[in-house]
């Protein structure tokens, strides 16, 4: 070789050097810059019925203290407690003092926390960094849903961080990794009692990870102690007791489940295909399931069995309720990574992906709505009736109201006495220790019984009643009853004397 063409070589690979990390930094600055640009995309500029439960709930601790007979509704003498005070309480603050945005840049924060954490997660578990921001877009798509003022994003930001803790240990068998899962056991409890068993669901991968079935595909980890996870677990079941509530928030998810109507909430119902989301997780399912059986099958591929267990485990889990998809999300996400971490190189998709996403975040800015409302469009025509009961009242304390599973929460944070609102677990007798309230109220909205059988047992002042609900039809040709109020989605009724 001439030592011309020698040195036009050696320029060429100091220039292809020098070139390569420039794009990546790129690259990697994109996707970093992207955690912070994703939830702007995802979360709702509304408040929804929950949210104005634990609004109205937030206010009621901040003024009165804790309650143990629920305080809101026409019912009287029920057992009760705010299951999820801790977020009642700090949403209550944050919205007194700044308002709706306030709690909505709020979220904000948390989500782009729970996506740095879950890049986190994903990195460290496939030490790559291009599968690890794919696989979250892949999260946020399904756990967009979540993405509200409620306690489901510091839930998943508890569940991430746990994983993280679980993943540090298992790789390092350093027991210091396991010291903050009581605290994260404590936050948990107080901010979200009914969801914190998960705490311990997604801990059982790590105790059982030591199977070898490599015929299946399947690797135990036997580098790090499964005892110290158990006496972990110990400890954070005995620490979920530092609560208000004690052993009723600990056991609240048990009996919070026991209407035999709770399948008619949408997110407590089976999976189905009728929620167009559920069509794209079954076919990614599919997908998943074919590339493992490839990798196995195919190239004599295995996987460490905690991944897969965990998996399986939240496919089950949002198949039986819909709400499970959050943690579908954070699983899948793992899959994804999982399965792609050896053949995603930033090198091969690059100049695509920056591109692509480039493009597709402008598109979706550009056609974002940044205004903010306060009322969802169903929220506005519930407003304009509480705006004309308000016309008839000085003290709506006043007023008991019939109301609707999704329409209670809203007139209760204006001071209305109602029949019924967006906490199913409430109504019923394994926690209020009176009556199944919500099984009353799903039979005559299903059709089941009579509208009659609610409506003359009670001392109803109004019915709100929404014009999609069964009834409505045989409701306005009753003679009993007199319009005096409609608008595109309700009518409001009156018993005549």
């Amino acid at each position: 070789m001439s030592l011309k063409q020698k040195l036009k070589n050696d320029i060429n690979y100091y220039n292809n050097a020098l070139s390569k990390p420039k794009v990546t930094n790129v690259i990697n600055i994109v996707m970093y810059f992207s955690l912070f640009i994703i939830p702007l995309l995802f979360i709702p500029r509304t408040l929804d019925g929950d949210s104005w439960f634990l609004l109205n709930s937030g206010r009621y601790i901040a003024n009165n203290g804790f309650a143990t007979i629920e305080p809101f509704s026409i019912h009287q003498n029920m057992n009760f407690i705010f299951q999820q005070w801790l977020t009642d309480y700090y949403f209550w603050i944050i919205f007194e003092k700044f308002g709706q945005s306030g709690l909505l840049l709020c979220i904000y924060f948390e989500t782009v926390v729970l996506n740095i954490l879950l890049y986190i997660l994903l990195n460290f578990i496939g030490n790559n960094k291009t599968a690890s921001f794919l696989g979250i877009v892949l999260f946020n798509i399904f756990a967009k849903c979540y993405y509200v003022v409620r306690p489901q994003v510091t839930t998943m930001i508890n569940l991430i961080l746990l994983l993280i803790c679980l993943e540090k240990y298992a790789k390092s068998n350093d027991k210091k990794w396991l010291f903050p899962l009581p605290l994260i056991s404590i936050l948990e409890i107080n901010l979200h009692s009914s969801i914190w068993w998960m705490l311990f669901i997604f801990t059982l991968p790590y105790i059982f990870d030591f199977i070898n079935i490599k015929a299946l595909g399947l690797k135990g980890d036997r580098g790090y102690k499964k005892i110290n996870i158990i006496i972990a677990d110990i400890v954070m079941f005995i620490v979920g007791f530092i609560n208000p509530y004690t052993y009723k928030a600990v056991f609240y998810l048990f009996n919070s489940m026991s209407s035999k109507y709770k399948n008619g909430i949408s997110e407590l119902a089976h999976f189905n295909l009728s929620y167009k989301p559920n069509i794209a997780a079954l076919i990614l399912i599919f997908i998943i399931i074919i590339t493992y059986c490839y990798e196995v099958f195919r190239k004599n591929e295995v996987f460490l069995s905690r991944y897969i267990y965990i998996f399986i485990g939240c496919v089950i889990l949002y198949f039986n309720a819909l709400r499970s998809i959050v943690f579908f999300a954070i699983t899948l996400s793992i899959m994804f990574v999982i399965l792609t971490k050896d053949f995603i190189k930033l090198n091969n998709i690059s100049k695509l992906l920056l591109d692509i996403f480039l493009c597709v975040i402008g598109v979706l800015i550009l056609i974002s709505k940044p205004e903010l409302n306060q009322y969802s469009a169903s929220q506005n025509q519930l407003k304009e009736i509480r705006d004309y009961l308000l016309e008839q009242t000085d003290n709506p304390e006043d007023i008991n109201l019939y109301t609707s599973f999704n329409d209670g929460s809203f007139f209760e944070f204006f001071g209305f006495r109602c029949y019924m609102d967006a906490r199913m677990e409430v109504f019923t007798k394994k926690i209020n220790n009176q009556y199944d309230y919500f099984d009353e109220y799903s039979e005559i909205s299903n059709g089941t019984k009579h509208y009659n059988t609610v409506f003359e047992k009670y001392d109803f002042d109004y019915y709100v009643v929404n014009k999609r609900v069964v009834y409505y039809q045989y409701l306005l040709t009753d003679s009993n009853y007199e319009s005096i109020f409609l608008n595109e989605s309700y009518d409001l009724f009156i018993r005549k004397e």
